[in-house]
């Protein structure tokens, strides 16, 4: 996350076993904004490490 709220190198460590699911997960991330980190001088910052792991859980009901 840079010092915008903005992610950046969203990569899939386990995968769901689903491509289309994957790149949905991946896209989405990139597609949030976060609170960034603020710095000892009270200013925004960028994060990197430790590296930050979210979880997608996708609820697929069929809607027939």
């Amino acid at each position: 996350v840079d010092k915008d709220g903005r992610t950046s190198d969203v990569k899939i460590v386990q995968s769901s076993g689903f491509d289309r699911l994957d790149e949905a997960a991946v896209k989405g991330l990139n597609n949030n904004r976060f609170e960034p980190a603020i710095g000892t001088d009270g200013k925004p910052i960028a994060m990197c490490n430790p590296p930050w792991v979210f979880t997608y859980v996708w609820d697929l009901k069929d809607e027939h």
